[in-house]
């Protein structure tokens, strides 16, 4: 009995050291994957909010360079009168940081802000303003300083191979994708071809090689106004470019803001300072900036403004029609009168300085 109840203990003895040494596996759960959903497909009034999400990491641009900017934005608003503004709305963008292209380094408003900040579907910022009991004669004055670190980038897009968002392909305002113009002239130019950065910059040059600069219009006309007119300022650019873009299947959207035009006293003020250009999404790189308009010039400036960007363009706002503006440019107000009508004017100037290190 004794000798029996020995084995037993040894046998229990060596399947405790035999679990010690060599233990049970333990199973580890797979891990979960978090998928990113795409934007819906882009109309007037499903755009994607900004930054869309990408399917793979992008390229990174490659910085070649920046510069430091102060810029003052100064919006009047006057009542000429007879009567006295009881109430006046005022809706302002305001300049955002938007990396890789730049990073706002200070921001002082006057009067201050004291009410929310509206944001709309784009990510854009607006400053929002109510003033009171305005006389004849008297005004309203918004003031906006910032300091502005702009990047001088290019995107290299020879590798043309991958997945593209979804988002930014439909027709809007003064985008006239369903044209049957405009579905011609890509047909043309898309013939045959399946690389999409090749495609997009025959669609670039195109718009260079066609329309003509002409000189600052506040009116807008669209893609198929500029075909039909033969020329246009900036948007007309910009809005031809972001079409044949889209009708050809490749995600392109607006961008406005101001740009630095290089003077004796490094000062540029006026309303020449506003411009627009354009992103366009292309694969394996992502969005990239285009900027026909300053394109035009030689082949050296097409190269540049194409997938790549001087360090004198800051944006300000995204997206075109924007919803918060009601279509409009910049900022947006609207007054309320309890006794005589009023005729009220609006002045907005920009002034931009570069700074010397």
């Amino acid at each position: 009995m004794r000798r029996r109840l020995c084995t037993l203990l040894m046998i229990a003895l060596t399947l405790l050291a035999c679990n010690l040494l060599f233990p049970e596996p333990t199973t580890i759960p797979a891990p979960t994957q978090t998928s990113i959903p795409l934007p819906p497909t882009a109309t007037d009034s499903s755009l994607p909010l900004i930054p869309s999400p990408t399917p793979f990491p992008p390229f990174e641009p490659i910085i070649t360079g920046s510069a430091t900017y102060d810029v003052r934005n100064v919006l009047e608003i006057t009542n000429q009168g007879p009567g006295t503004l009881s109430r006046l709305e005022v809706t302002i963008a305001l300049i955002p940081d938007y990396p890789p292209y730049q990073d706002v380094i200070t921001f002082e408003a006057m009067p201050d802000e004291t009410l929310p900040r509206v944001v709309d579907g784009y990510g854009n910022e607006y400053a929002y303003y109510e003033f009171f009991n305005i006389g004849p004669g008297g005004s309203a004055t918004i003031e906006l300083r910032y300091r502005v670190e702009v990047n001088e980038l290019h995107y290299s897009w020879t590798a043309c191979e991958g997945e593209v968002i979804q988002g930014f392909l439909g027709s809007e305002n003064y985008i006239n994708t369903e044209s049957q113009e405009i579905q011609g002239i890509v047909d043309q130019i898309a013939e045959g071809e399946t690389d999409q950065c090749v495609t997009s910059r025959a669609f670039y040059d195109y718009v260079i090689n066609t329309l003509r600069y002409i000189s600052y219009n506040p009116g807008d006309v669209g893609a198929v106004g500029a075909l039909r007119d033969g020329g246009g300022d900036c948007t007309e650019y910009a809005d031809l470019t972001i079409t044949l873009n889209r009708a050809g299947g490749i995600p392109a959207r607006f961008l406005e803001g101001v740009a630095y035009s290089s003077s004796s006293d490094g000062i540029v003020t006026s309303n020449e300072t506003k411009h627009d250009w354009l992103e366009v999404y292309l694969p394996a790189t992502g969005w990239v900036p285009m900027d026909p308009t300053w394109g035009r010039f030689t082949m050296a400036d097409r190269d540049t403004y194409f997938a790549g960007m001087t360090d004198d363009h800051i944006v300000v706002t995204r997206g075109r029609n924007l919803d918060v503006l009601e279509g409009g440019h910049y900022y947006l107000w609207y007054k309320w009168s309890d006794d005589l009508p009023t005729i009220v004017t609006n002045e907005e100037t920009w002034t931009i300085t570069k700074l010397v290190e």
